[in-house]
């Protein structure tokens, strides 16, 4: 049977690493028979992809006209493969008019697969962490204060990214079915073969070919407290090109004598909030290993943060 599986985030959850694995190792992978096209890459992802579907990530310099699909449909059909792989973690932002539209795409341009969805889901308070991290990097004039509740409180108020995961997982399961809808928690210790590229293989269904080439380093991994601290001070303080000639240079040189006079736990929540956020999402966790693990005892995650005294 022909499958075409699309990843669709969640982001801060390795997606950059799954795709930078795919994008690296293309052509060994399609003489095993799965392919990772070329059409609608942009750094690694398939964001002209997703950039015509729902018009997220805007101005990615790819063509996403009916070229785009066009194209996409003639690479699918002359590699030959029986497996083909689109990723892009904006798709988490689709509605259900984007995912009907997809869909319908997907029959016309590659009738002959089956489609499924992968989804990768991090415990909240985790991942609000990772968030800030990313947001204090690259959001040019940050809204928020330099502290991670008025973070957290800023992404739950303006639901961007979407904060519930049962919401984004039941829109696609809605179109596809509950049983084409793939969920894995991204935690270490739920890896199957003990490794996130290994789980991914996994979650499609094969093994992970021997001797591909693995990033040696984290991608998109997070700053230090030190810097992350200074980015903001920047960021709040000087002119937006002040930032764009700094930021390099602080990046490369994170710890310093400065290093001192910033909080401890600078970007980090404490037990009380990471817990409180647990528990608040916990009714959503619980519904999600239930209707798309058949877990009905565990939990989605196992990890669970302690109960402050």
């Amino acid at each position: 049977m022909k499958k075409l599986t699309l990843h669709i985030g969640y982001n801060k959850t390795g997606t950059s690493a799954i795709q930078t694995f795919l994008d690296r190792n293309r052509q060994p992978l399609i003489e095993t028979g799965l392919h990772y096209p070329r059409t609608g890459i942009f750094d690694s992802a398939h964001y002209g992809l997703s950039e015509f579907f729902i018009g997220r990530p805007v101005k990615t310099g790819v063509n996403t006209g009916q070229v785009l699909i066009n194209a996409l449909r003639d690479e699918i059909a002359s590699s030959g493969c029986d497996n083909v792989i689109l990723s892009s973690e904006y798709f988490t932002t689709a509605n259900p008019d984007h995912i009907a539209r997809v869909r319908k795409a997907i029959a016309e341009f590659a009738p002959d697969y089956q489609m499924q969805v992968i989804i990768y889901l991090r415990r909240h308070d985790l991942w609000f962490e990772s968030l800030f991290n990313q947001a204090e990097k690259t959001a040019p004039a940050p809204p928020w204060q330099m502290d991670i509740r008025d973070f957290v409180l800023h992404v739950l108020g303006t639901a961007s990214p979407e904060c519930s995961y049962l919401r984004v997982v039941d829109r696609w399961a809605r179109t596809f079915g509950d049983a084409n809808v793939i969920v894995r928690p991204f935690e270490e210790d739920q890896f199957s073969g003990g490794t996130l590229v290994a789980d991914f293989f996994h979650a499609l269904g094969q093994e992970l070919p021997d001797g591909l080439a693995v990033a040696d380093a984290k991608s998109n991994e997070s700053l230090s407290a030190e810097a992350l601290y200074a980015i903001g001070v920047m960021k709040r303080c000087l002119a937006g090109s002040a930032v764009s000639k700094l930021m390099p240079q602080l990046i490369r040189s994170e710890r310093n004598a400065a290093a001192k006079l910033v909080p401890a736990d600078y970007g980090k929540l404490s037990a009380v909030h990471r817990y409180s956020l647990y528990m608040f999402f916990l009714p959503e966790y619980n519904a999600i290993a239930r209707r798309f693990m058949g877990r009905t005892r565990e939990g989605l995650f196992q990890e669970v943060p302690q109960r402050p005294q």
